[in-house]
């Protein structure tokens, strides 16, 4: 792909392992020096390294990603919406989610953010999540 004539990116290999944290920290850094009331959003990293970046920055940088907190906080309102017109309380709900990837990992981190403001223990709410993935639940509603 890279020597295809048509190819409109830069014509080199992906950055890896620790050059490419070592850029992305090099970007955070240049940005906010040069605007320091930016908002970074990061969009559509691969999921192994979504996770890793937001929680290196979240607490350094105004910075969010759309997948993961984008994502789970749109749901964590429509479960709301729907539990508040069923008349159950987010407190007693329990979920499945189909997929471990950033997405999926992100909304049931919202909603567990949402049971924990609602009054239940974090251990608690946490209990309350079955994950499947291509290969079977990687947890259960026992812990």
């Amino acid at each position: 792909m890279l020597s295809d004539s048509n190819y409109v990116g830069v014509p080199m290999r992906r950055l890896e392992g620790d050059e490419y944290y070592d850029m992305v920290d090099e970007f955070m850094h240049a940005v906010f020096d040069r605007w320091p009331n930016v908002v970074v959003q990061f969009e559509d990293f691969e999921s192994s390294k979504a996770m890793p970046l937001l929680s290196k920055y979240r607490s350094e940088f105004r910075c969010f990603n759309d997948d993961i907190q984008g994502t789970g906080c749109v749901t964590l309102a429509g479960v709301l919406a729907a539990a508040r017109q069923a008349k159950l309380d987010l407190t007693e709900m329990s979920f499945l989610c189909a997929g471990a990837g950033s997405a999926g990992l992100g909304v049931c981190s919202q909603i567990v953010d949402g049971m924990v403001e609602a009054g239940l223990a974090r251990e608690e709410a946490i209990k309350r999540f079955v994950i499947c993935t291509s290969v079977g639940a990687i947890g259960n509603a026992d812990g």
